[in-house]
């Protein structure tokens, strides 16, 4: 695939998805002059990463330092709506899940 070619990626509507932005990601890309995909999208079935997301439906900003998720998240959004998520993909390495 080109530079630049952008996957779009679809989760059903009534599974828990907890969507989660990765500093340490951030951090890494801001260092070394990377794109790689900051945010985590994280269900039953597996976690997925993505440069942009499209909650369509309700959702919840949790803030939760007693308790975070296993991945050291105090913040996250959760919903059971239906989530859009793109990955921007680099020349010969196709979708980055």
């Amino acid at each position: 695939m080109a530079d630049g070619t952008k996957a779009l990626n679809i989760l059903p509507k009534s599974t828990i998805k907890r969507v989660v932005v990765n500093r340490h990601i951030i951090d890494s890309n801001r260092k070394h002059g990377k794109k790689d995909p900051a945010i985590s999208i994280q269900t039953s079935k597996g976690t997925f990463r993505a440069h942009w997301v499209d909650i369509l439906g309700p959702s919840e900003v949790i803030y939760r330092p007693e308790k975070p998720l296993s991945c050291g998240a105090s913040v996250w959004i959760e919903t059971k709506s239906s989530v859009h998520y793109v990955v921007h993909t680099r020349r010969g390495q196709g979708i980055l899940t």
